[in-house]
């Protein structure tokens, strides 16, 4: 576990010390007030906080009338999300034809690519060129 001690030198400029165990830092402590007169220091123990990002998606209206008060955002999270029909397919968004898979076609089938010109000194295009 880490400690830190925190104090103001004669100077008055504000000092942060380091170590990787207690008793590192309370040798330190008495060292500085016992030698350098030090009595205001505090030690601090460090752990570490876990924590994940997770994407967060806000709707923003950006044309229509106007609204006095804004909506309440629900986080996805929360929200009630129903199945689609079963009827979902060929004729219910108005198109002709079915939805295509694309997942057995190849990429020459599909189509690469353009080529860049733009190749870095590693030999790679792009964020994710190859």
């Amino acid at each position: 576990m880490t400690h830190i001690v925190i104090h103001d030198d004669g100077a008055g400029q504000t000092q942060y010390c380091e170590f990787d165990d207690l008793g590192n830092a309370v040798a330190y402590l008495e060292e500085q007030r016992n030698s350098a007169g030090v009595d205001n220091a505090k030690l601090y123990e460090l752990s570490e906080v876990r924590f994940e990002v997770r994407p967060y998606y806000r709707v923003e209206v950006v044309s229509g009338p106007a609204t006095t008060a804004a909506a309440p955002v629900t986080p996805l999270a929360e929200t009630e999300v129903d199945s689609p029909p079963a009827d979902v397919g060929v004729d219910s968004f108005g198109f002709d034809s079915p939805p295509v898979d694309f997942a057995h076609f190849g990429a020459s089938e599909i189509g690469e690519p353009a080529e860049s010109s733009a190749v870095g000194a590693d030999g790679r295009r792009g964020l994710f060129g190859r």
